[in-house]
């Protein structure tokens, strides 16, 4: 098949095929490929994996890894706690005379404090010992105690969370 006119002399091969200078450049090609792809044997093909050396962890980071993994670790700790007999016991069982002003829980040190308001000592005595009857807590104390203006006793419990 001959070229158009208008691209005379760009093909080499313009009679219809490669001449015979070019049929041994072609013919040396061939042969330089084919001897170094025996040379270079299995690697030409499947290439060797190579295990590159990896660098020492920088302590900074490791420190961060182990602090971030004991406070994830305590968080889990924390939730498999019985929170739900707690806070019954603390908050929703409380008797229509205390007021709960804070709830504080610990599970780390496994105590509860618990801030009320009442009308007298008696009503802050007695919420200690229903607090100490129930199975929820270990023992129950009453750490401070003050009255206010009005006269409402304010008390500060704790607990311990078995």
């Amino acid at each position: 098949m001959a070229l158009d006119p208008r691209f005379a002399g760009l093909d080499a091969w313009d009679d219809g095929g490669p001449r015979g200078a070019d049929r041994l450049w072609l013919a040396s090609g061939v042969i330089a490929l084919v001897l170094s792809a025996l040379l270079a044997g299995p690697h030409l093909l499947i290439p060797t994996p190579r295990t590159m050396p990896t660098p020492a962890p920088d302590p900074a980071v490791l420190a961060a890894l182990e602090q971030q993994t004991q406070t994830l670790n305590t968080v889990m700790t924390q939730l498999a706690r019985p929170w739900q007999l707690w806070l019954r016991r603390a908050v929703l069982d409380l008797p229509a005379e205390h007021a709960l002003l804070r709830l504080d829980i610990d599970a780390e040190a496994r105590r509860l404090q618990i801030e009320v308001a009442a009308d007298d000592f008696a009503a802050i005595e007695a919420l200690v010992e229903r607090l100490q009857r129930s199975a929820a807590f270990t023992s129950v104390r009453t750490l401070s105690h003050t009255a206010d203006a009005t006269g409402e006793l304010r008390a500060t419990l704790e607990a311990g969370l078995p």
